[in-house]
């Protein structure tokens, strides 16, 4: 056998049986209001004008989008964290263990948290999670560790069958127990939260949780997505003391390894949709590298694509013809091109026979 890497593995690689859900803002909301807002309270700061009619200006489109997103960018980056904390983000975390919960309920400032009961729930089903580590451990190991609780779950309903409150009951309850809860974060916290727990420094479970939850927030908002990173990337450093080369997978290749690329659409990934896309971006976001994409022919139609790629981001090829050209058949730039700019998304032109288009360059 070889010898094992210090580097843990990608949670993301494991299904775990565990969900965030965006229960609110949709889409629609934080594509009217949520950068006005934050806009707003920037603004608010250095203008005589009422802090409404700034909103009623933002709102109407009189002042431009991406001078709004350019603004928020570099307050954001400036650290006046303050005009962020105006917006927030309700989840349903389902099927997490207490292990996790227990770390994620010590995030106090600009968050909420309501969890499923153990004093008022009596369960018939309880749950448990088994870590991948045991999972692929040897078989009298694992056993031991089903055996254990199992043994504890059943524990639990002979004592609630015998009279035993189940406030009493649930002491014998295994930190692998599952359990809901009800999160509300502001975005200034969910940043500061998901610096630390996007880290491969993070327990692996606390970071899937949050990959989820970056997710989520990518698919009604790219732009304020693109904020939710591991800590070293905004830096531009690790300052994790307790890191060593042989444990954070940036450090050991930081000269080396400049980035991932990807290659997407029919032509490379047949009918795969946008799923290298994102197995590349969980790849990325793990190292604290920057994503390289190369679009081709649909599936995925570029929509599907450029929403997702983030600050620093690299789109190639990124002058291609029909399909999935950066233009409409007008010549006008395409939003989400448009958008995608504002955020910092480099383009570059990966000149190529097949993904090169004079007309569109022109």
């Amino acid at each position: 056998m070889g010898e094992k890497s210090g580097i843990p593995k990608n949670p993301g690689r494991h299904e775990l049986g565990m969900k965030a859900t965006l229960l609110f803002p949709d889409r629609e909301i934080v594509e009217r209001s949520y950068v006005p807002i934050v806009y707003t309270a920037c603004r608010t700061c250095y203008s005589e004008l009422p802090p409404e009619e700034i909103y009623r200006r933002a709102v109407a489109g009189e002042i431009d989008p991406a001078k709004q997103r350019e603004l928020v960018n570099r307050v954001i980056e400036s650290g006046h964290g303050s005009t962020i904390e105006h917006i927030v983000f309700t989840f349903a975390i389902t099927g997490v263990t207490r292990t996790l919960s227990h770390q994620l309920v010590r995030h106090r400032a600009g968050v909420a948290f309501d969890q499923q009961s153990q004093r008022y729930v009596t369960f018939k089903k309880a749950a448990t999670m088994l870590p991948s580590s045991v999972a692929e451990a040897d078989e009298t190991v694992r056993a031991r560790f089903e055996e254990a609780t199992q043994g504890a779950l059943g524990l639990y309903g002979d004592l609630v069958d015998a009279g035993i409150p189940a406030e009493d009951a649930r002491f014998v309850f295994p930190n692998a127990t599952r359990t809901n809860l009800i999160m509300t974060v502001n975005l200034r916290a969910l940043i500061h939260m998901s610096g630390l727990r996007l880290c491969t420094m993070a327990q692996w479970e606390i970071r899937r949780l949050f990959q989820l939850i970056r997710h989520e927030i990518f698919a009604v908002s790219p732009f304020l997505g693109s904020f939710l990173a591991p800590k070293c990337i905004p830096l531009g450093y690790c300052d994790e003391s307790g890191n060593r080369d042989g444990h954070c997978p940036i450090r050991p290749h930081k000269d080396l390894v400049l980035g991932i690329k990807v290659r997407v659409g029919r032509s490379a990934s047949g009918d795969s949709g946008d799923m290298p896309l994102h197995i590349a971006l969980d790849v990325a976001e793990e190292l604290g590298l920057p994503l390289m994409a190369h679009l081709d022919a649909p599936p995925p139609a570029r929509h599907e694509v450029v929403p997702f790629l983030r600050k620093g981001d690299i789109l190639t090829h990124c002058f291609r013809p029909f399909p999935n050209a950066p233009i409409a058949p007008d010549g006008r730039v395409r939003e989400e091109i448009l958008a995608a700019r504002a955020r910092g998304v480099v383009f570059d032109i990966g000149h190529g026979g097949g993904s090169f288009g004079f007309g569109t360059t022109r």
